[in-house]
Protein backbone atom coordinates (compact mmCIF):
# COMPACT_ATOMS: atom_id res chain seq x y z
CA UNK A 1 0.00 0.00 0.00
CA UNK A 2 1.33 3.47 -0.82
CA UNK A 3 2.07 6.35 1.51
CA UNK A 4 0.13 9.60 1.73
CA UNK A 5 1.30 12.92 0.30
CA UNK A 6 0.36 16.25 1.88
CA UNK A 7 -0.79 18.90 -0.64
CA UNK A 8 -1.04 22.64 0.07
CA UNK A 9 -4.40 22.67 1.84
CA UNK A 10 -6.31 24.34 4.69
CA UNK A 11 -7.23 21.71 7.28
CA UNK A 12 -10.66 23.09 8.13
CA UNK A 13 -14.28 22.63 6.97
CA UNK A 14 -17.07 24.91 8.20
CA UNK A 15 -20.78 24.06 8.05
CA UNK A 16 -23.75 26.29 8.86
CA UNK A 17 -26.61 24.00 9.80
CA UNK A 18 -30.19 25.23 9.56
CA UNK A 19 -33.35 23.94 11.18
CA UNK A 20 -33.04 20.51 9.52
CA UNK A 21 -30.94 18.24 11.79
CA UNK A 22 -27.64 17.08 10.28
CA UNK A 23 -25.25 14.40 11.51
CA UNK A 24 -22.77 13.80 8.63
CA UNK A 25 -19.96 16.28 7.86
CA UNK A 26 -17.29 15.51 5.26
CA UNK A 27 -13.76 16.93 4.98
CA UNK A 28 -11.02 16.56 2.35
CA UNK A 29 -7.72 17.09 4.18
CA UNK A 30 -5.18 14.47 5.30
CA UNK A 31 -4.72 13.17 8.85
CA UNK A 32 -2.80 10.40 10.58
CA UNK A 33 -5.29 9.18 13.19
CA UNK A 34 -8.89 9.86 14.28
CA UNK A 35 -7.77 11.85 17.32
CA UNK A 36 -6.24 14.45 14.93
CA UNK A 37 -9.77 15.52 13.93
CA UNK A 38 -11.30 18.22 16.15
CA UNK A 39 -15.03 19.03 16.00
CA UNK A 40 -16.66 22.13 17.51
CA UNK A 41 -20.36 23.03 17.58
CA UNK A 42 -20.99 26.76 18.09
CA UNK A 43 -17.47 27.05 19.50
CA UNK A 44 -17.82 24.15 21.96
CA UNK A 45 -15.25 21.36 21.43
CA UNK A 46 -16.78 17.91 21.25
CA UNK A 47 -15.28 14.59 22.43
CA UNK A 48 -14.21 11.84 20.02
CA UNK A 49 -16.30 8.66 20.38
CA UNK A 50 -18.63 10.26 22.96
CA UNK A 51 -19.94 12.96 20.60
CA UNK A 52 -18.66 11.92 17.18
CA UNK A 53 -16.78 9.31 15.17
CA UNK A 54 -14.43 9.62 12.19
CA UNK A 55 -14.40 7.39 9.10
CA UNK A 56 -11.67 7.84 6.42
CA UNK A 57 -12.32 8.30 2.72
CA UNK A 58 -8.98 6.89 1.52
CA UNK A 59 -6.56 4.84 3.63
CA UNK A 60 -2.75 4.81 3.21
CA UNK A 61 0.07 3.06 5.06
CA UNK A 62 0.77 6.14 7.18
CA UNK A 63 -2.51 8.04 7.27
CA UNK A 64 -5.79 8.93 5.68
CA UNK A 65 -6.95 11.38 3.03
CA UNK A 66 -10.33 12.95 3.76
CA UNK A 67 -13.16 11.48 5.76
CA UNK A 68 -16.61 11.84 7.31
CA UNK A 69 -17.50 12.97 10.80
CA UNK A 70 -20.68 11.38 12.16
CA UNK A 71 -22.27 13.14 15.12
CA UNK A 72 -23.78 10.83 17.73
CA UNK A 73 -26.62 13.36 18.07
CA UNK A 74 -27.64 15.32 14.99
CA UNK A 75 -27.29 19.10 15.30
CA UNK A 76 -29.46 21.95 14.00
CA UNK A 77 -29.33 25.75 13.96
CA UNK A 78 -25.61 25.69 14.69
CA UNK A 79 -22.16 26.20 13.16
CA UNK A 80 -20.05 23.06 12.95
CA UNK A 81 -16.29 23.27 12.35
CA UNK A 82 -14.19 20.22 11.47
CA UNK A 83 -10.44 20.86 11.73
CA UNK A 84 -7.16 19.05 12.29
CA UNK A 85 -4.77 19.34 15.22
CA UNK A 86 -1.76 17.05 15.00
CA UNK A 87 0.06 16.81 18.36
CA UNK A 88 3.35 18.71 18.27
CA UNK A 89 5.69 15.89 19.18
CA UNK A 90 8.08 13.42 17.60
CA UNK A 91 7.07 9.79 17.77
CA UNK A 92 9.87 8.14 15.76
CA UNK A 93 13.60 7.78 16.48
CA UNK A 94 15.91 6.70 13.70
CA UNK A 95 18.92 4.42 14.44
CA UNK A 96 22.32 6.07 14.75
CA UNK A 97 23.84 3.54 12.33
CA UNK A 98 22.72 0.91 9.93
CA UNK A 99 19.55 0.88 7.84
CA UNK A 100 16.36 2.72 8.87
CA UNK A 101 12.77 2.74 7.67
CA UNK A 102 12.09 5.09 4.75
CA UNK A 103 8.37 4.61 5.43
CA UNK A 104 8.80 5.93 8.98
CA UNK A 105 10.77 8.91 7.66
CA UNK A 106 8.00 9.75 5.20
CA UNK A 107 5.41 9.48 7.94
CA UNK A 108 7.40 11.78 10.24
CA UNK A 109 7.94 14.37 7.48
CA UNK A 110 4.23 14.25 6.68
CA UNK A 111 3.35 14.94 10.33
CA UNK A 112 5.69 17.95 10.35
CA UNK A 113 3.97 19.42 7.29
CA UNK A 114 0.58 18.84 8.93
CA UNK A 115 1.72 20.68 12.08
CA UNK A 116 2.76 23.68 10.01
CA UNK A 117 -0.57 23.68 8.14
CA UNK A 118 -2.53 23.40 11.41
CA UNK A 119 -0.97 26.63 12.70
CA UNK A 120 -1.13 28.52 9.41
CA UNK A 121 -4.80 29.70 9.77
CA UNK A 122 -4.08 31.21 13.18
CA UNK A 123 -0.90 32.89 11.91
CA UNK A 124 -2.85 34.44 9.02
CA UNK A 125 -5.29 36.03 11.50
CA UNK A 126 -2.48 37.58 13.58
CA UNK A 127 -1.56 41.28 13.39
CA UNK A 128 1.33 41.53 10.94
CA UNK A 129 3.48 44.19 9.31
CA UNK A 130 3.90 44.57 5.58
CA UNK A 131 7.01 43.01 4.05
CA UNK A 132 8.15 46.43 2.81
CA UNK A 133 8.63 47.64 6.41
CA UNK A 134 12.33 47.25 7.12
CA UNK A 135 12.88 49.58 10.09
CA UNK A 136 12.86 48.44 13.69
CA UNK A 137 9.42 48.41 15.36
CA UNK A 138 10.75 47.58 18.79
CA UNK A 139 9.65 44.88 21.20
CA UNK A 140 7.63 44.66 24.39
CA UNK A 141 9.94 43.73 27.24
CA UNK A 142 8.00 45.15 30.18
CA UNK A 143 7.23 42.86 33.09
CA UNK A 144 3.69 41.98 34.18
CA UNK A 145 3.58 44.77 36.79
CA UNK A 146 4.44 47.40 34.18
CA UNK A 147 2.00 45.99 31.64
CA UNK A 148 -0.93 45.75 34.07
CA UNK A 149 -3.78 48.13 33.18
CA UNK A 150 -2.03 49.31 30.02
CA UNK A 151 -2.56 49.20 26.30
CA UNK A 152 -0.18 48.51 23.41
CA UNK A 153 0.66 51.47 21.19
CA UNK A 154 3.39 53.17 19.21
CA UNK A 155 5.44 56.05 20.58
CA UNK A 156 6.49 59.15 18.62
CA UNK A 157 9.34 57.15 17.08
CA UNK A 158 7.02 54.42 15.84
CA UNK A 159 8.25 51.87 18.36
CA UNK A 160 6.02 49.53 20.34
CA UNK A 161 5.37 50.61 23.91
CA UNK A 162 2.91 50.24 26.80
CA UNK A 163 0.64 53.18 27.66
CA UNK A 164 -1.43 53.55 30.80
CA UNK A 165 -5.10 54.37 30.19
CA UNK A 166 -4.75 57.59 32.18
CA UNK A 167 -2.51 58.87 29.39
CA UNK A 168 -5.56 58.96 27.09
CA UNK A 169 -7.27 61.72 29.08
CA UNK A 170 -8.82 62.59 32.39
CA UNK A 171 -10.78 59.36 32.67
CA UNK A 172 -8.85 56.37 34.01
CA UNK A 173 -10.47 52.95 33.72
CA UNK A 174 -11.89 51.06 35.46
CA UNK A 175 -14.04 53.95 36.69
CA UNK A 176 -17.16 54.35 38.82
CA UNK A 177 -19.87 55.77 36.56
CA UNK A 178 -22.82 57.46 38.27
CA UNK A 179 -26.44 57.17 37.15
CA UNK A 180 -27.17 59.00 33.88
CA UNK A 181 -23.47 59.50 33.10
CA UNK A 182 -21.94 58.52 29.78
CA UNK A 183 -18.27 58.54 28.69
CA UNK A 184 -17.32 60.78 25.78
CA UNK A 185 -14.22 62.23 24.11
CA UNK A 186 -13.48 65.79 25.15
CA UNK A 187 -12.16 68.55 22.90
CA UNK A 188 -8.54 67.48 23.37
CA UNK A 189 -9.06 63.82 22.53
CA UNK A 190 -9.24 62.77 26.18
CA UNK A 191 -11.94 60.65 27.77
CA UNK A 192 -14.35 62.19 30.27
CA UNK A 193 -17.79 61.65 31.82
CA UNK A 194 -20.88 63.71 31.12
CA UNK A 195 -24.37 63.64 32.60
CA UNK A 196 -26.89 62.67 29.95
CA UNK A 197 -30.28 64.36 29.58
CA UNK A 198 -31.71 61.15 28.14
CA UNK A 199 -32.06 58.34 30.66
CA UNK A 200 -33.52 54.84 30.80
CA UNK A 201 -34.61 53.64 34.22
CA UNK A 202 -34.43 50.08 35.59
CA UNK A 203 -37.89 49.34 34.18
CA UNK A 204 -36.77 50.28 30.67
CA UNK A 205 -38.77 53.53 30.52
CA UNK A 206 -37.25 56.38 28.53
CA UNK A 207 -37.01 59.91 29.95
CA UNK A 208 -36.28 62.80 27.59
CA UNK A 209 -35.04 66.26 28.64
CA UNK A 210 -37.80 68.60 29.81
CA UNK A 211 -41.25 67.73 31.03
CA UNK A 212 -41.62 64.28 29.50
CA UNK A 213 -42.24 61.77 32.26
CA UNK A 214 -40.84 58.22 32.03
CA UNK A 215 -43.35 55.69 30.86
CA UNK A 216 -46.19 58.24 30.58
CA UNK A 217 -47.34 58.10 26.98
CA UNK A 218 -50.16 60.59 27.65
CA UNK A 219 -47.69 63.08 29.09
CA UNK A 220 -45.43 62.64 26.09
CA UNK A 221 -48.25 63.18 23.60
CA UNK A 222 -49.54 66.21 25.49
CA UNK A 223 -46.14 67.90 25.62
CA UNK A 224 -45.50 67.48 21.93
CA UNK A 225 -49.08 68.37 20.95
CA UNK A 226 -50.24 64.99 19.69
CA UNK A 227 -54.00 64.41 20.25
CA UNK A 228 -54.85 61.44 22.45
CA UNK A 229 -58.14 60.54 20.74
CA UNK A 230 -61.81 61.53 20.66
CA UNK A 231 -64.54 60.56 23.14
CA UNK A 232 -68.16 61.07 22.06
CA UNK A 233 -70.64 61.63 24.91
CA UNK A 234 -74.41 62.21 24.89
CA UNK A 235 -74.98 62.61 28.65
CA UNK A 236 -73.29 63.91 31.80
CA UNK A 237 -69.69 62.72 32.07
CA UNK A 238 -67.06 62.81 34.81
CA UNK A 239 -63.77 63.60 33.09
CA UNK A 240 -60.96 61.22 34.11
CA UNK A 241 -57.32 62.19 34.54
CA UNK A 242 -56.55 59.53 31.92
CA UNK A 243 -58.60 61.58 29.39
CA UNK A 244 -55.69 64.00 29.23
CA UNK A 245 -55.32 65.75 25.88
CA UNK A 246 -58.41 64.03 24.44
CA UNK A 247 -61.29 65.76 22.67
CA UNK A 248 -64.63 65.27 24.41
CA UNK A 249 -67.44 65.79 21.88
CA UNK A 250 -70.86 66.17 23.48
CA UNK A 251 -73.78 65.53 21.13
CA UNK A 252 -76.44 66.62 23.64
CA UNK A 253 -76.91 68.99 26.55
CA UNK A 254 -74.74 67.71 29.39
CA UNK A 255 -72.40 68.54 32.26
CA UNK A 256 -68.68 67.73 32.10
CA UNK A 257 -67.35 67.34 35.65
CA UNK A 258 -63.61 67.98 35.91
CA UNK A 259 -61.25 66.05 38.20
CA UNK A 260 -59.68 67.80 41.18
CA UNK A 261 -56.98 70.17 39.96
CA UNK A 262 -54.41 68.70 42.35
CA UNK A 263 -55.16 65.22 41.02
CA UNK A 264 -54.99 66.29 37.38
CA UNK A 265 -51.73 68.12 38.03
CA UNK A 266 -49.97 70.97 36.28
CA UNK A 267 -50.01 70.94 32.45
CA UNK A 268 -53.04 68.62 32.30
CA UNK A 269 -55.17 69.46 29.25
CA UNK A 270 -58.65 68.50 28.05
CA UNK A 271 -60.55 69.69 24.96
CA UNK A 272 -64.36 69.96 25.07
CA UNK A 273 -66.74 70.67 22.20
CA UNK A 274 -70.51 71.27 22.43
CA UNK A 275 -71.95 69.67 19.31
CA UNK A 276 -75.68 69.25 19.88
CA UNK A 277 -76.53 71.13 23.06
CA UNK A 278 -75.22 73.35 25.82
CA UNK A 279 -72.34 71.89 27.83
CA UNK A 280 -71.62 73.03 31.37
CA UNK A 281 -68.03 72.49 32.50
CA UNK A 282 -68.07 72.05 36.27
CA UNK A 283 -64.77 72.11 38.25
CA UNK A 284 -64.39 69.95 41.33
CA UNK A 285 -65.81 71.41 44.56
CA UNK A 286 -65.03 75.09 45.02
CA UNK A 287 -62.34 75.14 42.33
CA UNK A 288 -62.57 77.76 39.58
CA UNK A 289 -62.36 77.86 35.82
CA UNK A 290 -61.38 81.22 34.32
CA UNK A 291 -62.09 82.65 37.78
CA UNK A 292 -65.70 81.41 37.74
CA UNK A 293 -67.42 78.44 39.36
CA UNK A 294 -68.32 76.93 35.96
CA UNK A 295 -68.02 77.42 32.23
CA UNK A 296 -70.91 77.28 29.77
CA UNK A 297 -70.25 76.21 26.20
CA UNK A 298 -73.10 77.01 23.86
CA UNK A 299 -73.94 74.59 21.10
CA UNK A 300 -71.16 74.88 18.51
CA UNK A 301 -68.54 76.23 20.93
CA UNK A 302 -65.35 74.49 21.97
CA UNK A 303 -62.65 75.11 24.55
CA UNK A 304 -59.23 73.81 25.49
CA UNK A 305 -58.91 73.64 29.26
CA UNK A 306 -55.53 73.81 31.05
CA UNK A 307 -54.87 72.87 34.66
CA UNK A 308 -52.10 74.49 36.72
CA UNK A 309 -52.52 72.15 39.67
CA UNK A 310 -54.96 74.38 41.58
CA UNK A 311 -57.42 75.82 39.02
CA UNK A 312 -58.38 75.75 35.35
CA UNK A 313 -57.90 78.20 32.45
CA UNK A 314 -59.48 78.02 29.03
CA UNK A 315 -58.83 79.01 25.47
CA UNK A 316 -61.99 79.08 23.38
CA UNK A 317 -63.61 80.80 20.44
CA UNK A 318 -64.81 84.39 20.68
CA UNK A 319 -67.79 84.96 22.98
CA UNK A 320 -71.07 84.20 21.28
CA UNK A 321 -69.20 82.12 18.67
CA UNK A 322 -71.33 79.76 16.60
CA UNK A 323 -71.68 77.61 13.54
CA UNK A 324 -73.35 77.65 10.15
CA UNK A 325 -76.57 76.11 9.00
CA UNK A 326 -77.06 75.23 5.35
CA UNK A 327 -79.56 73.26 3.35
CA UNK A 328 -79.64 69.98 5.15
CA UNK A 329 -76.03 70.15 6.39
CA UNK A 330 -74.24 72.05 9.15
CA UNK A 331 -71.64 73.35 6.74
CA UNK A 332 -71.78 73.28 2.97
CA UNK A 333 -68.73 72.51 0.83
CA UNK A 334 -66.75 75.71 0.51
CA UNK A 335 -69.51 77.46 2.52
CA UNK A 336 -71.63 77.57 -0.65
CA UNK A 337 -74.69 76.29 1.20
CA UNK A 338 -74.19 78.32 4.40
CA UNK A 339 -77.24 80.47 5.02
CA UNK A 340 -77.40 81.28 8.73
CA UNK A 341 -74.80 81.90 11.39
CA UNK A 342 -76.24 80.77 14.70
CA UNK A 343 -74.77 82.10 17.96
CA UNK A 344 -75.65 82.41 21.63
CA UNK A 345 -77.86 85.25 22.82
CA UNK A 346 -75.82 85.66 26.02
CA UNK A 347 -72.32 87.14 26.30
CA UNK A 348 -70.63 85.22 29.13
CA UNK A 349 -66.98 86.33 28.88
CA UNK A 350 -65.25 89.70 28.99
CA UNK A 351 -64.90 90.92 25.42
CA UNK A 352 -63.15 93.90 23.81
CA UNK A 353 -63.88 95.12 20.31
CA UNK A 354 -60.64 96.79 19.32
CA UNK A 355 -60.47 100.17 17.63
CA UNK A 356 -60.39 99.96 13.87
CA UNK A 357 -62.53 96.80 13.86
CA UNK A 358 -66.23 96.16 13.17
CA UNK A 359 -68.43 93.66 15.05
CA UNK A 360 -71.90 92.45 14.19
CA UNK A 361 -74.30 90.46 16.39
CA UNK A 362 -77.90 89.38 16.04
CA UNK A 363 -80.06 90.63 18.87
CA UNK A 364 -81.38 90.58 21.38
CA UNK A 365 -78.04 90.25 23.23
CA UNK A 366 -77.84 89.76 26.98
CA UNK A 367 -74.63 90.48 28.89
CA UNK A 368 -74.18 88.19 31.89
CA UNK A 369 -73.71 89.68 35.32
CA UNK A 370 -70.11 90.68 35.97
CA UNK A 371 -69.16 90.44 32.28
CA UNK A 372 -67.71 93.57 30.66
CA UNK A 373 -68.16 94.43 26.98
CA UNK A 374 -65.68 97.12 25.89
CA UNK A 375 -66.33 98.71 22.50
CA UNK A 376 -63.36 100.66 21.12
CA UNK A 377 -64.35 100.03 17.48
CA UNK A 378 -67.76 99.64 15.90
CA UNK A 379 -70.56 97.30 17.11
CA UNK A 380 -73.86 96.74 15.36
CA UNK A 381 -76.66 94.65 16.94
CA UNK A 382 -79.43 93.88 14.45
Amino acid sequence: MSQITIPDETPKAVYTVGSTPQSLFTFDFAYTQASDIVVTVDGVTKTLTTDYTVAPTTTYDDGFDGGTVTMVTAVSNATVVVSRSVPVNRTTLFPLSGPFSISSLNTELGRIVMMVQDNDPDLRKALRFSLDITDNIGELNSNATTRAGGIVGFDTSGLLTIYTLSALGTLALPVSVLDNEVPRWDGTGGLTLQTSGVTINDSGNLTLPGALAPGDALTTRANIGVPAGVLVKSANYTVAVADRNKLLRFTATATASLPAAATAGADWIINIRADGGVVTVDPNGAELIDGASSLTLQDGEAASIWCDGSSFTTMKGAAGGGYFKGSGTDKGAGNTEDIFRVHSSTLDANTTIDSGTNALAAGPLTISSGVVLTVNGNLSVV
